[in-house]
């Protein structure tokens, strides 16, 4: 199973919190950003996931990345 990187906009304390609470970590982005990060067997499943464990936030998801795109040396 990969491990995705889900962008989150809105309140990054609260996101932390309820991802936590759902068993997601969360990571720093490059631009400073909240990113979600998680297993899933594909990317929507992991976006789904995170849509879910913030429901009724006002959080605005992102489309997710597999963990390995863009990484040093490719």
């Amino acid at each position: 199973m990969a491990y995705y990187l889900v962008p989150v906009a809105g309140d990054r304390a609260r996101a932390a919190d309820l991802l936590a609470l759902n068993g997601i970590q969360n990571v720093a982005g490059k631009d400073g950003g909240l990113v979600a990060r998680l297993a899933a067997p594909d990317p929507q499943k992991a976006r789904v996931r995170v849509l879910a464990s913030l429901e009724g936030g006002g959080f605005e998801v992102g489309e997710p990345s597999d963990e390995s795109e863009g990484a040093p040396g490719e």
